[in-house]
């Protein structure tokens, strides 16, 4: 009996060990396990640092709304847009513009060559010379009226005759000075076969529709010239989005040939909504630049309903596996741990992300998907 109730007692000694055994080892799997999800470390060479150029920073106050993206265009004032003909039309004898050129007010842009020129001085000169005659029969007939020497019939054919001379003068005049005529020197009996155009603003050449030995009517534009210091951009806003918009709203750009994001302000909203239910906006640049050109494509931000945020450059924060993360530094050089974060508000600039403070500073704000790449490569 008493040596049945020893191996009883051994017995139940063996199984209380075996189950804190197995307890304990289930532990130990268990921390191993949630470390391996909790903790994701990376680490980089020196070279692989300098490569990826990380730089690190802190959250930052930034003013952040709902963001409106649109699409539009740059684009010049009628008043700066300028487009060239010749009145009268003719034979293009000289033309140096090519498309894109600068030129300044009064540079000559093409010199039109036509006889009909020549018929209008010489007509010009005998309205000139035959309203002087008249005048001259005028003072005279005027003269002898005072002095009772004639009839006043006399005088008043004398002052028709003057006035339809005088009509005709002044109304070629004017016509000269349309097609270009150089008067003075006209009036000095030097008829001219050509007119030169000349620009009447200073400008871009954006359109060249002339070469030399082309004939070309009154109606045919020979080119255009944009005066690009006024330039401004046309966004194209869904008219459920007009009612979120305001004069003086910050208007973010960015041109589809540059990476560089460019500030502008609304200054003009449509009141037409047009067939594809859009209206235009117009927004002028907060610093102009004359080298833009006009036609560019452009993607446009607008925030609205903003507020002052704390909030990361979105380069700071990447997303994995369906989480949004920032990467941190750590103690040990060149090694980085991913933290989950919830974000906010966002922009194309910015998002909204609160962070403990014991990380200020020590936050990868450039480099990030970087880091990303690499820790994927090194789990596979």
């Amino acid at each position: 009996m008493k040596n049945n109730i020893i191996i009883l007692s051994a017995l139940i000694s063996f199984l209380l060990l075996t189950a804190c055994n197995n307890k304990k080892v289930n532990e130990t799997t268990s921390d191993e396990n949630t470390n391996t999800k909790t903790e994701m470390l990376i680490s980089i060479t020196n070279l692989q640092a300098q490569n990826i150029g990380i730089q690190l920073g802190k959250t930052e106050l930034q003013i952040i709304g709902k963001t409106i993206v649109v699409n539009g265009m740059l684009d010049v004032p009628p008043q700066q847009l300028i487009t060239i003909a010749a009145p009268l039309g003719g034979f293009v004898k000289k033309t140096d513009l090519l498309q894109g050129m600068h030129v300044i007010k009064g540079q000559t842009l093409a010199i039109i060559e036509n006889l009909e020129f020549v018929q209008l001085q010489q007509d010009y000169l005998e309205a000139k010379a035959q309203a002087e005659l008249n005048k001259q029969d005028y003072d005279r007939q005027a003269d002898l009226q005072n002095q009772n020497a004639n009839a006043l019939k006399t005088l008043q054919q004398a002052k028709g005759a003057f006035d339809i001379a005088n009509a005709r003068y002044k109304g070629l005049t004017e016509k000269l000075k349309i097609i270009g005529v150089n008067i003075p020197q006209l009036n000095n009996g030097n008829i001219q076969p050509t007119v030169t155009i000349a620009s009447p603003i200073t400008g871009f050449v954006t359109k060249v529709n002339a070469n030399i030995g082309k004939y070309v009517t009154a109606t045919d534009v020979l080119f255009e010239i944009a005066d690009t210091e006024h330039l401004h951009a046309e966004l194209t806003v869904f008219e459920k989005d007009v009612p979120l918009l305001a004069i003086n709203q910050e208007v973010q750009l960015q041109l589809a040939n540059e990476d560089k994001i460019r500030q502008a302000t609304i200054q003009l909203i449509g009141k037409e909504v047009s067939i594809d239910r859009t209206v235009r906006v117009h927004c002028h640049l907060n610093k102009e630049d004359h080298h833009l050109i006009p036609g560019t494509f452009l993607q446009a931000s607008i925030a609205t309903n903003t507020s002052k945020q704390m909030a990361l450059p979105n380069a700071a924060i990447v997303n994995y596996e369906a989480n949004t993360y920032i990467f941190v530094t750590t103690d040990k050089a060149n090694t980085y741990t991913m933290l989950p974060v919830t974000v906010g508000l966002s922009n194309n600039m910015y998002t909204q992300v609160t962070i403990p403070a014991q990380y200020a500073g020590r936050i990868v704000t450039k480099g990030a998907y970087d880091l990303l790449a690499a820790l994927k490569n090194s789990e596979e």
